[in-house]
């Protein structure tokens, strides 16, 4: 997920040398960090709301069970931006990482 240019995936702040905003705890944010995780967070809600009927509907299991592990996750994740610790950052990579198995997936070829 991006939002003003910042990726929340720590992975891929490393791999490209900049600096991860992931380390960063909540009660030391900027206004516009807070703006940023804020807005992920209730987009990553938002989408695992959506894919609640998604999984009820899919019936192959894999699927299903990747939609229902990025439900649980993105949940989560939102859950933790009013608290954030440096800690939290894995689970933004999960959503992150399961987001681009479903555009992957379904991304016409």
């Amino acid at each position: 997920m991006e939002s003003n240019g910042e990726r929340l995936s720590p992975r891929s702040k490393r791999s490209n040398g900049a600096t991860a905003t992931q380390t960063i705890p909540a009660s030391a944010w900027t206004p516009e960090q807070r703006k940023m995780y804020e807005s992920v967070g209730n987009a990553m809600r938002s989408v695992a709301d959506q894919a609640v009927d998604l999984a009820k509907k899919t019936p192959h299991r894999v699927m299903r069970e990747l939609y229902e592990q990025y439900i649980a996750y993105a949940r989560r994740f939102a859950e933790t931006v009013p608290k954030y610790r440096a800690d939290d950052a894995p689970l933004a990579a999960v959503v992150d990482d399961l987001a681009s198995v479903f555009s992957k997936t379904y991304a016409p070829q």
